[in-house]
């Protein structure tokens, strides 16, 4: 009872942390204060001179060890999933399962390549192989993009998991170029500072990755669209992935299905296909775009809407585009 009262103390109460944990994080941390080899360690190295007191505090260390190894070890897994942190759906179980395939089949590809070229595997058989492996592994990849592209969600879950898998790969090279001498403790301890900052920072996806390590990118084109507010917050969750420049400006329109917003969106050219294609999935209904904004003034019909979901777009060029 006193070890699970003074990690209580020292996980839920005492602690100020530098980023502001989820509260459903909590639990977990306090429960998961398991004790093993360095606690057993250090009772067994007390010296015999202590006597009785020697043989007390070891049964202790064991009654704990045992206690966390036994209750809070097993019955971790559940307490998880009461929290709802373990939670999985079909459709990322239907990801993962293509996903997987898809790997197996490119590496059996390149594994039968590599003997090939080995000369293990005669010509005419790897002339037989080849075109059907690589039918196979084109079309489970394709089975994996129709997926992400049918669920928005498991698309920004692996763009964040890439993002960070990155910043993990460049704090990595720091321990490196520390250990060789190029960078002094200084700097090295600044620029972890700043990744790990981003690691934990709430914004999503890789709009912090270009304004904290790159250069943002070359906004060429504008899009103005009219969503349903439910819609425009899926649109800007998604968009931020890839950078780009997002504004809500004020709208009074109201409704009575929701309330509208309207986005204004800035993105190079290279990205308007991508741009369009993530807005469409965003939307509960596809827009209807105007040739020109100035349509947004003369035209003497009112703007199309519907009842649910997105209303009108228009994207434009701009010569000279800053935020401020």
């Amino acid at each position: 009872i006193a070890v699970l009262v003074t990690r209580a103390l020292t996980v839920l109460i005492l602690p100020r942390f530098r980023h502001q944990l989820p509260n459903r994080w909590l639990p977990v941390l306090y429960w998961g204060g398991l004790r093993g080899a360095i606690c057993l360690a250090l009772a067994l190295s007390l010296p015999s001179q202590m006597g009785e007191l020697r043989s007390q505090i070891q049964v202790m260390a064991f009654g704990v060890v045992l206690f966390t190894l036994l209750v809070q070890g097993t019955s971790m897994n559940l307490l998880i999933h009461w929290l709802g942190l373990a939670k999985r759906s079909q459709q990322q179980e239907e990801y993962e399962r293509r996903h997987a395939r898809a790997i197996m089949s490119r590496n059996a590809y390149h594994h039968l390549e590599r003997r090939y070229r080995q000369g293990l595997l005669s010509e005419h058989v790897w002339s037989l192989l080849s075109p059907l492996l690589q039918q196979r592994t084109t079309s489970l990849t394709q089975a994996v993009q129709d997926i992400l592209l049918r669920e928005p969600n498991l698309e920004q879950e692996e763009i964040q998991t890439a993002w960070r898998e990155m910043l993990r790969a460049e704090r990595s090279t720091l321990n490196l170029l520390r250990r060789d001498g190029v960078i002094n403790d200084e700097i090295y301890t600044q620029l972890t500072t700043e990744i790990d900052d981003a690691l934990m920072s709430d914004r999503n996806g890789w709009s912090p990755l270009f304004l904290r390590f790159g250069t943002p990118p070359t906004i060429q084109r504008l899009l103005i669209v009219a969503l349903h507010s439910a819609d425009a917050e899926r649109a800007m969750t998604s968009l931020l992935n890839y950078g780009l420049s997002i504004t809500l400006l004020p709208s009074q329109s109201d409704h009575d299905h929701g309330k509208e917003a309207i986005l204004l969106i800035g993105y190079p050219r290279e990205l308007e296909e991508t741009t369009l294609k993530v807005l469409q999935r965003s939307c509960s209904q596809h827009p209807s775009y105007l040739n020109t904004p100035f349509e947004l003034v003369t035209r003497t019909s009112p703007l199309p809407a519907s009842s649910k979901g997105s209303r009108w777009a228009c994207a434009f060029e701009v010569e000279h585009f800053e935020t401020f």
